[in-house]
């Protein structure tokens, strides 16, 4: 017998975009809940497809020259990220990371608050592509990273929610 691929019936819900940022943290970030709790969403725009969120850089995120981990950086591209394409994808989905990458091209030290921009390049029907830029508070980019998604391989947000 030939299989039949699952298809999500289920007609998204539009949510505010702090409830998906929460959910994104509580779903995808769950073992990270000290570095997700310090970031703060500072907007989202769903028609240029950008979500921002202001983040200090304190001492449990250091590394030992204290300044900003770079696995923190990454791991702030994925979740930050990941809230810009819920808030974009009609259907919410959080998708599975394919790619990541990241650009230090500064370093942030202790205490410098940073904002964090993510853009959603493209949000298609199996891959969205995101970038998130780390500034200061000059403007100047710290730290670029960008990541790939495949967002067919996850059911809605909300679904997954669901089961926690």
């Amino acid at each position: 017998q030939q299989q039949q691929r699952h298809t999500h019936t289920h007609t998204p819900r539009k949510m505010d975009a702090e409830v998906l940022l929460g959910m994104v943290f509580q779903y995808t970030a769950r073992d990270y809940n000290t570095l997700v709790r310090d970031v703060r969403l500072q907007g989202v725009d769903v028609a240029r497809r950008t979500l921002q969120c202001a983040f200090r850089c304190t001492a449990p995120y250091l590394n030992p020259l204290r300044r900003l981990h770079g696995g923190c950086v990454a791991t702030l591209v994925d979740v930050v990220g990941t809230a810009a394409i819920l808030a974009t994808d009609k259907h919410n989905r959080p998708g599975v990371t394919t790619d990541l990458n990241v650009s230090y091209m500064e370093e942030a030290e202790e205490d410098q608050e940073l904002l964090l921009t993510a853009k959603v390049l493209k949000c298609g029907k199996d891959l969205a592509f995101v970038q998130v830029d780390f500034a200061n508070l000059e403007g100047t980019i710290l730290f670029q990273g960008r990541m790939t998604k495949c967002t067919s391989a996850t059911p809605s947000i909300m679904t997954l929610a669901a089961k926690l």
